[in-house]
């Protein structure tokens, strides 16, 4: 062969290896169907009578064995499709409770096949009998594409077809349903058939198996009406809590739809991470949503895993969350509580082994081996009135609209049980976060008091910050870390404006003048402190001024850009910046403002020759009815108006004012007309003056007579809003322009 011939034949082979291995790694990456590693039984080949048994744990997590007997096949148009009905024949499991809460996914056996996980039971009702989800159904839960966050924040790419379902391009949406009339009218209209119970009723009476809850006696008949009455329940309808306040367990579970009970055993911290550590089918497992210093999962049972390192659980769904990324952990069950609705395993969450990737109605499933991504909190408290410091850190699911809640309810009662009370108090808040997209960390500090309840004042504030952070429309911030420090006292840490006094006043002041304040400022039950602020008067203020000296959120300024729809914060960098301007109750803030007359208009200049013009055009166009003569039109000097910006010119400025609030308060601070000072305290109250302004010469004089207009105007048409003809009996706003009104009239006179 050749030299040219072998180098041909070794490209060849190049091209070929290649290939295999671009081959090989595209069938990695294809998502294979779950196929259990035990032998297993489809749900066609099993019959009413055959005898098995299931797997689970009732103490500590040593597996045990515990014979069943079928009932029969229910078939249902809602996922899973069928159920098979067992009743519990082991006398060991049925004296500790029988069909219980956490005992879902217990795997079943007949013949030593798997043919499902033990899922379902009826409130109220026997507690031999119980529904098992086929194992055919729960594989087909992993047939879901997983998607799990990454740890470190991902820029994601744009979505260049999103304009597309708006054009309906015929590659893409050419044949979409519904689009032609021949197809609408072969909708079918709404099934008139009886809800499903009703159906599932008919199944039953078809095999000539009585309805289960009521086989507490052989011989006894079905009822229609208790049928209807009984609830199919998940045996793991409930999540268990550790470290959640009562209050908060209620709100969660309104936000969850679950029930939590509050006596889960406290998690092992030194447990960690086992990610080398198998479970085997019966074993109890748990899934949670926090853990660390606060725990809110569920517990259950693992039915069956793969030989890729998968598994399966539950048979039911835990939460209905789709694609999820949530810590499987190992478990430890106490006993078998027993209840009148149902008996529910108590346990405790171990070590994280895994993570559950699908939440679907068949089932939970899952990898081994792998760690889902997390928010971390960590908490530190003092309770300043008996000196007690400590530290708490948990972790959530990184789920952007659960998580939120799952983590402001943790810190809202981390507080509540470190501070070992409720009711009145100060609490001094700092909220930082932290993680990737944020060029440095971000912080927030504010002051809390109520008469009632310290903590329900920062409700509102925890529920916002969390939000915004997880749900921020512009970047994702992964990984997230917050941090909250709380300083708590019973005693109202409270501070007063007492009084306001202008130093050295005068008659008048000038656009431009400093003025100089005396604020008294008196903290509760201790002496008062004096404060001295300068202020300095805008430059466009005219008639009067008024001095303000308040607390931080009485009267806040608002974002009226954004509100107005006249400006919108485009980047997570300016929600920042908004955010960090918001007034806090810490705040002692001075302002002087007032009305400003608007920029007057140039007007427009004619020559003498165009005026002359002007006239004749105006002879001309009344003899001719009106038409223009455009030979003198270039004559007109337009130095600057024209019709459309004097029709701008009557917009009010609020209207037209398209800055954000931190532009404005950064210009307001610049030019002197602001002052913000941070205290310690809880500030309260509000004191005002007014001051006069006086421009000197004619032009000032002349703005002071269209201001004194400008009042007159208000008071009229509030007036006639208000539908009074008396004045003197007016609304609020009418007495303070006519205040204005009649405090600029002396400013003429003078």
């Amino acid at each position: 062969m050749t030299k040219a011939g072998r180098i041909s034949v070794k490209i060849v082979l190049a091209a070929v290896s290649v290939c295999i291995f671009v081959s090989l790694c595209s069938a990695a990456e294809q998502k294979r169907s779950f196929v259990p590693s035990e032998p297993v039984m489809h749900v066609n080949s099993v019959k009413k009578g055959m005898k098995g048994y299931l797997k689970t744990v009732l103490s500590g997590k040593k597996i045990t064995k515990h014979s069943v007997l079928i009932e029969g096949i229910i078939k249902r148009k809602t996922s899973p499709k069928e159920l098979i009905l067992i009743k519990i024949t082991d006398k060991k499991l049925l004296d500790a409770g029988g069909a219980a809460a956490g005992m879902s996914g217990s795997p079943v056996y007949v013949n030593g096949k798997l043919i499902g996980a033990f899922a379902y039971g009826w409130s109220f009702a026997d507690k031999r009998l119980g529904l098992v989800t086929p194992i055919d159904e729960m594989c087909r839960s992993m047939d879901w594409q997983d998607f799990v966050p990454s740890f470190i924040r991902v820029k994601e790419e744009d979505d260049k077809d999103f304009m597309a379902v708006d054009n309906r391009t015929p590659e893409k949406f050419a044949n979409l349903p519904g689009e032609n009339e021949s197809e609408l009218e072969t909708i079918p209209e709404r099934d008139p058939h009886p809800p499903v119970y009703i159906e599932d009723f008919e199944e039953i009476k078809e095999n000539t198996i009585r309805p289960p809850f009521l086989l507490i006696d052989d011989e006894l008949s079905y009822d229609i009406q208790t049928l209807k009455n009984a609830k199919l329940v998940p045996l793991s309808f409930a999540l268990q809590a550790d470290g959640f306040g009562e209050s908060s367990l209620k709100r969660l579970e309104n936000k969850l739809g679950t029930l939590i009970i509050p006596l889960a055993a406290a998690s092992d911290s030194e447990s960690g991470v086992k990610l080398n550590s198998r479970l085997q089918p019966g074993s109890a497992m748990g899934v949670v949503l926090a853990w660390g210093d606060i725990t809110l999962g569920g517990i259950g049972t693992l039915t069956s895993v793969d030989r890729d390192g998968r598994f399966l659980a539950f048979g039911h769904p835990m939460l209905r969350r789709g694609s999820v990324a949530m810590p499987l952990t190992e478990s430890e069950i106490i006993r078998i509580i027993p209840n009148m609705q149902q008996a529910f395993k108590l346990g405790s969450i171990g070590a994280i082994n895994g993570m559950v990737t699908q939440d679907r109605p068949e089932a939970i499933g899952g990898w081994f081996g792998k760690l889902p991504p997390s928010v971390s909190y960590d908490v530190l408290v003092h309770a300043l009135d008996n000196s007690r410091l400590k530290a708490k850190r948990f972790r959530t699911i990184v789920d952007p609209y659960m998580a939120p809640e799952i983590g402001q309810e943790a810190v809202l009662s981390i507080l509540q049980n470190e501070w070992a009370r409720g009711g009145e108090g100060t609490l001094m808040l700092r909220f930082g976060v932290n993680g990737g997209g944020l060029k440095e960390p971000w912080e927030r500090r504010d002051i809390f008091y109520s008469r009632e309840n310290a903590l329900e004042a920062i409700e509102k504030e925890m529920k916002l910050l969390t939000e915004i952070f997880a749900l921020n429309k512009f970047e994702e911030i992964n990984p997230l870390g917050i941090e909250v420090e709380a300083l708590l006292t019973r005693i109202p840490r409270v501070a007063f404006v007492d009084s306001l006094k202008i130093i050295d006043e005068k008659e008048f002041y000038s656009p431009g003048d400093v003025i100089e304040l005396e604020a008294t400022i008196r903290p509760w039950r201790k002496e008062p402190v004096v404060k001295k602020i300068s202020l300095r008067v805008p430059k466009k203020a005219v008639g009067m001024c008024e001095i303000d000296v308040r607390a931080g959120g009485i009267e806040p300024q608002k974002e009226s850009a954004v509100l107005l729809g006249l400006n919108q914060i485009t980047s997570l960098e300016s929600l920042l910046k908004e955010l960090s301007v918001q007034e806090t109750n810490n705040m002692l803030i001075a302002e002087i403002g007032g009305p400003e007359m608007p920029e007057k208009k140039k007007k427009k200049h004619e020559s003498t020759v165009g005026k002359m013009d002007k006239k004749h055009r105006t002879d001309d166009d009344d003899k001719d009815g009106g038409e223009e003569d455009d030979d003198g039109a270039n004559r007109e000097i337009d130095m600057e108006d024209d019709d459309d910006t004097a029709k701008m010119d009557k917009i009010p400025k609020f209207l037209t004012e398209t800055r954000l609030m931190s532009e404005i308060q950064k210009e307001r601070i610049e030019e002197g007309s602001l002052r913000i000072l941070d205290t310690n305290y809880y500030m309260d109250g509000i004191l005002r003056k007014f001051i006069k302004i006086k421009k000197s010469g004619k032009e000032g004089l002349e703005e002071l007579q269209e201001f004194l207009e400008m009042i007159e105007k208000a008071v009229k048409e509030e007036a006639k809003s208000s539908g009074s003809a008396n004045e003197s009996a007016g609304s609020p706003s009418e007495s303070a322009a006519k205040y204005f009104k009649s405090a600029s009239r002396e400013l003429l006179k003078k």
